[in-house]
Formats: C-alpha cells, sequence, structure tokens
C-alpha cells in the first residue's frame, strides 16, 4: 500500500494535479 504522500507524488509524476492535499 501507498502512504497518501507517495500517492500524491506518484499522480504529481504523472503530470495530475491532486486537489485538497496542499501541493
Amino acid at each position: 500500500g501507498l502512504t497518501p504522500y507517495e500517492f500524491v507524488e506518484g499522480m504529481k509524476k504523472k503530470g495530475i494535479r491532486v486537489p485538497g492535499i496542499g501541493h
């Protein structure tokens, strides 16, 4: 399982903006 941080980092690497997580 991924931590929320790892999930967000993975999304950002794909060029996907993740709202509501302070990025």
